[in-house]
């Protein structure tokens, strides 16, 4: 009843209200009671998860599998998304990855460490260009 009351969903019987302070009954039905409370609890947060995965979505905020992103660091795509944009314009030319490098390096794009992306890191640039559409 406690737990109830901390969720702000006082329990109601018939005759009106319970009184938390004077029940001090112990039945067996307490555990199936906090049961239902921690059910609750995970059904909140699924539906919660649930409305921010299909926000994300809409706003194109999507994970490399092209669902909505519920949580975790921002990609570039949602950081940069003008670097992934010239990545997959360069990609789309005859450029090789090393070579798209070091023209994104020349126009300013550089990593966390002040170099110029590695080949790898392009290859993952353009994977998420193909959430673009």
């Amino acid at each position: 009843m406690r737990m109830m009351e901390k969720l702000n969903m006082p329990l109601v019987s018939i005759t009106g209200t319970f009184d938390s302070l004077n029940y001090h009954h112990s039945t067996p039905d307490d555990d199936q009671l906090f049961e239902v409370v921690m059910g609750y609890e995970k059904l909140r947060t699924q539906l919660s998860k649930l409305r921010r995965k299909t926000q994300s979505e809409e706003k194109g905020i999507v994970d490399l599998q092209g669902r909505g992103k519920v949580g975790g660091r921002k990609s570039m795509l949602e950081s940069k998304p003008e670097l992934i944009k010239h990545v997959r314009e360069l990609k789309s030319g005859d450029y090789t990855n090393q070579e798209i490098s070091n023209i994104l390096f020349k126009m300013g794009y550089k990593n966390s460490k002040g170099n110029a992306y590695h080949r790898a890191q392009i290859t993952e640039f353009f994977r998420q260009s193909k959430n673009l559409d």
